[in-house]
């Protein structure tokens, strides 16, 4: 199978993903016979992402079974899409956003070429000369990809975001996660003595109270939580004190029980969302397992910092979080059409 892999390289979420695929390169699809492998060599990084720099990398590709965009996304109303600018500003105005709405004024311009200008100047904030490139480059790529997997937040959760992407870019099928993702650094401390790792795990269990909290409790079960996993597989369950979830082992779940465990919590909403992540493992010879397990298969990892990919469930699912090798990562990826 031949998969391009196209990242927004400006911000901190795709850097991290970039050195997630760059180790771990692997990406489950909607469904097992969908999923993913390629070469992190030929991954394209793209510093000020725009949508004109997205279709350049589009159609400068062999054709490809499968596209994975990561880029950002939101489902806010009529900024519903896409999280990038259409290309450069026209006359130092700030380029409108590749929502779908933008992407359905590019479309009708096809209809009607005469409102290029217009489209261009006064509702995309780009030159008429930007505006011609997207439309050419649109047309080049159109049937030729069958697949196209954005890694971007929210973007797979309402259908008809999902069916103006796969239309804009003339893909078989659109695919993307229903919620927010994350990608993020994991420096697991290691070497414990067996005193010491248990006084972790008694500290660090259950939510962990970040600042953005003080004062107040954490909407449970919903967009932002805290949360605590083990190497077992969790159910997770309300919090006494209100902030997030406990995690619940399920027993018998997971090799080896209570020797990898990995907590993540909200750090920052503003200016935008972030994430920090502890973790700790009895030795470095039980953190391999947890990846094999929940990250990649085979995944030759020999120690050291390494990264995960998430997506946020809020209660969807029976846990907070699902990871790539989790049978629920599958649906929490929206398709278009239903596949």
């Amino acid at each position: 199978m031949a998969v391009r892999v196209i990242i927004d390289y400006s911000a901190p979420a795709g850097r991290n993903g970039d050195a997630y695929y760059r180790m771990f390169p692997r990406e489950p699809s909607v469904k097992p016979e969908w999923d993913m492998q390629f070469d992190p060599d030929e991954i394209v990084r793209i510093e000020g992402m725009t949508l004109l720099k997205l279709l350049e990398a589009m159609a400068a590709a062999p054709v490809p079974d499968a596209v994975v965009v990561l880029t950002h996304g939101t489902v806010e109303g009529e900024n519903d899409g896409m999280v990038m600018p259409i290309g450069s500003g026209f006359r130092g105005q700030r380029a409108a956003s590749a929502t779908n709405a933008a992407l359905q004024a590019i479309t009708d311009c096809e209809r009607n070429l005469n409102t290029v200008k217009d489209v261009a100047e006064q509702v995309l904030k780009v030159s008429k000369a930007t505006l011609e490139s997207i439309l050419s480059l649109r047309r080049e790529i159109q049937g030729r990809i069958e697949r196209l997997e954005f890694r971007a937040c929210n973007l797979g959760k309402l259908d008809y975001v999902l069916a103006g992407l796969r239309e804009f870019f003339g893909a078989g099928y659109a695919l993307a996660p229903r919620n927010f993702m994350l990608y993020s650094r994991v420096d697991p401390v290691v070497g414990f003595q067996e005193s010491t790792f248990q006084q972790w795990v008694e500290i660090n269990q259950g939510p962990a109270v970040s600042a953005i909290y003080e004062g107040s409790d954490a909407p449970a079960g919903r967009r932002f939580q805290d949360t605590f996993l083990s190497t077992e597989i969790c159910n997770t369950a309300p919090d006494p004190s209100g902030r997030g979830e406990l995690c619940v082992p399920v027993s018998g779940s997971g090799p080896p029980a209570d020797s990898f465990f990995l907590k993540i919590w909200e750090a920052a909403r503003e200016p935008r969302q972030e994430w920090e992540i502890s973790a700790a493992a009895r030795s470095s010879a039980d953190v391999r397992p947890w990846i094999d397990q929940n990250i990649c298969p085979e995944s030759g990892y020999s120690g050291g910092p390494f990264y995960i990919e998430a997506i946020w469930t809020s209660g969807v699912l029976d846990r907070p979080y699902v990871l790539p090798m989790d049978p629920g990562y599958r649906e929490m990826i929206g398709c278009s059409p239903y596949a």
